[in-house]
C-alpha cells in the first residue's frame, strides 16, 4: 500500500490518480497515517479524513479533520529512522521545529493556502518550552551537535514563550542555535530573549528592496526603514543577521533586483 504525505500532495491531491499511490494525505498527517495504518491490510480505510483516493475513475478528497490543537500531544520523533545512517547522525548540525503555522499571509508561501483549508481554527501553535528542549536534549545527547537550527517559520512569535525557553534552554541543552523570525517580530525584547537563551543568528525575510513590490505582490507591508530597524535590533545584540531575498517576483525589473 503507497501512501503520500506532505506539501506537495495536501496543494495537488490528484497525485492519488497515479497508478502507483493508493492514497495521499493531505494537510497534517499523523493521525490519519496513524488511523489508516490500524486499517491495513483488512479493514476499510476509505472513510478516514484527510485522505484522498481514486475509485472508479473519480478523485475522492474525504472531508479534513481539525488540526492537531495540542502539539505537545504528539510522540517525540523517531529521529532514528535517520539516525541509523553514521554519516546523517555524526553531521553536527541538526534541525528542530517547535511550531507549526504562520501569522502572516504572504503571497508565496504555502502558509497562506493551509490556513485556508482550515477556516476557524487556531492555525499559528507552539509545543511548550519544556516539551521543544526536551525533543532537542534527547537528540544532543546520543549525537553529536556543535549547532542547532530552529526551522519554524517564526521562532519569535511569542515573546512569553520565548523568555521562557531562553530560561531553559541553556541550562538542559547549551549548544548555540539560529532562527528565523520577520521585520515586524523582531523587536528589543525578543532578541534580548535569544541571546540569553544562546542564539547566534536570525535570518528575516526580506525579498525585495522595492517597497511597493513588496507590499503590493508579496503582501508584506514594511517598510525599507522597518527592515533597516530590525537589523539593528539584531545586530545590537551581537547575533548574525541573515536575509531571504527573491528575484523575478512578478512586475520586477533587472534594476528592481
Amino acid at each position: 500500500f503507497i501512501a503520500m504525505a506532505g506539501t506537495h500532495v495536501t496543494f495537488e491531491p490528484d497525485m492519488a490518480l497515479l497508478p502507483e499511490v493508493d492514497a495521499v494525505i493531505v494537510s497534517e498527517a499523523e493521525e490519519a497515517m496513524v488511523e489508516l495504518a490500524a486499517c491495513l491490510p483488512e479493514g476499510d480505510w476509505h472513510g478516514i479524513q484527510n485522505l484522498a483516493y481514486l475509485r472508479e475513475g473519480v478523485l475522492v478528497r474525504n472531508p479534513l479533520r481539525p488540526l492537531v490543537e495540542d502539539l505537545d500531544s504528539l510522540p517525540l520523533p523517531d529521529r532514528e529512522l535517520y539516525f541509523r545512517y553514521p554519516f546523517i547522525a555524526r553531521f553536527p548540525f541538526k534541525k528542530f521545529t517547535t511550531g507549526r503555522g504562520c501569522v502572516h499571509s504572504c503571497t508565496f508561501c504555502w502558509n497562506t493556502t493551509l490556513r485556508d483549508m482550515h477556516p476557524g481554527q487556531r492555525f499559528t501553535r507552539r509545543k511548550s518550552p519544556a516539551r521543544a528542549v526536551a525533543e532537542i536534549r534527547e537528540v544532543v545527547q546520543r549525537h553529536p551537535t556543535t549547532n542547532v537550527h530552529f526551522s519554524d517559520d517564526l521562532f519569535t512569535v511569542y515573546p512569553s514563550w520565548l523568555e521562557e525557553f531562553a530560561d531553559r534552554y541553556p541550562a538542559q541543552v547549551g549548544v548555540p542555535f539560529t532562527c528565523n523570525s520577520s521585520v515586524e517580530l523582531v523587536t528589543e525584547r525578543t532578541c534580548r530573549a535569544l541571546r540569553r537563551a544562546g542564539c547566534r543568528g536570525v535570518a528575516i525575510g526580506i525579498e525585495t528592496g522595492n517597497e511597493e513590490l513588496r507590499s503590493r505582490i508579496l503582501a508584506k507591508t514594511v517598510t525599507n526603514d522597518d527592515v533597516r530597524r530590525a537589523a539593528a535590533l539584531i545586530k545590537g545584540q551581537g547575533l548574525e543577521l541573515t536575509t531571504f531575498n527573491m528575484i523575478a517576483s512578478p512586475g520586477e525589473t533587472v534594476a528592481d533586483a
